[in-house]
């Protein structure tokens, strides 16, 4: 437990972190990239 917490916290906060990331991004140019790409 001890290893596979140790090993996997850094894993799970770097998901979280550009998950974040990547939602402030959408968010701030949402309008933008929404009209730019519109698969």
């Amino acid at each position: 437990m001890l290893t596979i917490g140790g090993v996997a916290m850094p894993i799970v906060w770097a998901i979280i972190g550009s998950t974040l990331f990547v939602g402030v991004v959408s968010l701030l140019l949402g309008g933008r990239r929404r009209t730019v790409c519109h698969s």
